[in-house]
């Protein structure tokens, strides 16, 4: 037995018949094929999430450098905000 083989073994029943269906309809010519192509996927997507990580990562010590607002500080700029966004749509 390959180790593919060996891998879809280890599968829940329910994906073992996912992959028997897609190769019967002919999406896929072997379990290898449906295995890689989920591997890539896999892949595709914990590069994403690493980028997205990074992202938060980066903005987290964005805002720890500052500057820093108390709270009254910071709630009068917000309102002053949104005074001017309101301001340019017409609202006001």
């Amino acid at each position: 037995m390959n180790a593919v083989a060996d891998i879809k073994r280890a599968l829940p029943q329910e994906l073992q018949d996912a992959m028997d269906a897609a190769i019967a309809e002919g999406r896929f010519e072997s379990n290898g094929d449906i295995l890689l192509d989920a591997l890539y996927l896999w892949l595709d997507e914990e590069t994403l999430r690493q980028a997205k990580l990074q992202k938060l990562r980066d903005l987290i010590a964005e805002g720890e450098e500052g500057p820093y607002l108390d709270g009254p500080a910071a709630m009068a700029e917000l309102r002053k905000r949104m005074v001017e966004k309101a301001k340019q749509s017409g609202a006001l």
